[in-house]
């Protein structure tokens, strides 16, 4: 999917509701490619409700060049990612990369855990409060980045009994 660094011409499509699996065999091949977007940190491309072959986040990641991979390429946005074909969404609550805004996020104890696919950022004049007991699982990309980026204001206060716990979602953590 090629922007052509002009911002009209960004395409912004929809690839809902697919298998999106192949037979090749080279670990360089990518299910999705997407380059060259003006404001590719902004720009979403919607890949959500697909079933990719596996319900390991991170084997999607890995097929996916995105934002993640490159500062001018849009997100891929691959939530609600699929248990099979035609099959349903994979539980959990499911964050994808790039720009969370608004004014008041809040990731509650009762919508744990959070999958966090890539590298969202809390932009600035935005607030993200987790709430005690809640969970986060960050999943490494194709380019190796797990990372939670705030530039506004993370609140997270835990409890002896309530912990807020963030760890890998990688079956062999990074």
């Amino acid at each position: 999917i090629y922007g052509d660094w002009n911002e009209i011409r960004d395409p912004q499509p929809h690839i809902n509701n697919n298998n999106v699996t192949t037979s090749y065999t080279d670990s360089n091949y990518m299910h999705v490619r997407t380059w060259k977007y003006q404001n590719a940190e902004y720009a979403v491309v919607d890949c959500t409700n697909n079933w990719w072959g596996t319900t390991d986040p991170q084997e999607i990641g890995d097929l996916i060049y995105d934002w993640n991979d490159d500062s001018g390429s849009p997100i891929v946005d691959f939530r609600g990612f699929l248990d099979s074909a035609g099959g349903s969404t994979v539980p959990g609550t499911q964050i994808h990369a790039g720009a969370l805004t608004g004014t008041d996020l809040t990731w509650t104890a009762v919508n744990s855990p959070y999958l966090v696919l890539g590298r969202p950022r809390v932009t600035s004049g935005t607030t993200l409060t987790i709430e005690p007991g809640t969970e986060i699982l960050i999943t490494t990309g194709s380019a190796g980045l797990n990372s939670l980026e705030v530039e506004g204001t993370l609140t997270a206060i835990g409890t002896t009994s309530n912990p807020i716990i963030f760890k890998s979602n990688n079956m062999t953590p990074t």
